[in-house]
């Protein structure tokens, strides 16, 4: 079995999670306005869906107003899209050292000579 095995496993696996992550994105893209639920249990008042790449994920705006008086709620994305950008960055930049620390010829130690 070769030594690069493991890694191969690993940049997979990697690759799955990035695929999810594109899927959950291209699903809350699809959903529009409607991934924004209402502020409220009784109103019906969804809010505008818009996308941010840092933090990355959704983020809803809510303009309300009522007797003259007008406002804004954002709710942002969560702080779990950012985790997991940052893990998928990293994991990828430790998969790319560790391929080119196996691919680095090694040095043949060679005892001196008797002589």
């Amino acid at each position: 079995m070769s030594a690069r095995k493991p890694l191969r496993n690993f940049a997979m696996l990697w690759g799955v999670c990035v695929l999810a992550c594109l899927a959950i994105f291209l699903w809350d893209r699809a959903n529009g306005d409607f991934g924004c639920p209402s502020i409220t249990d009784n109103d019906s008042a969804y809010g505008v869906e818009s996308w941010r790449w840092w933090p990355p994920g959704k983020r809803c705006t809510y303009d309300f107003g009522s007797s003259g008086i007008a406002g804004r709620v954002i709710h942002g994305p969560s702080i779990a899209g950012t985790v997991v950008a940052l893990v998928l960055v990293l994991w990828l930049a430790a998969m790319v050292i560790t391929a080119k620390r196996r691919t680095r010829p090694v040095e043949q130690h060679t005892p001196p000579s008797p002589i």
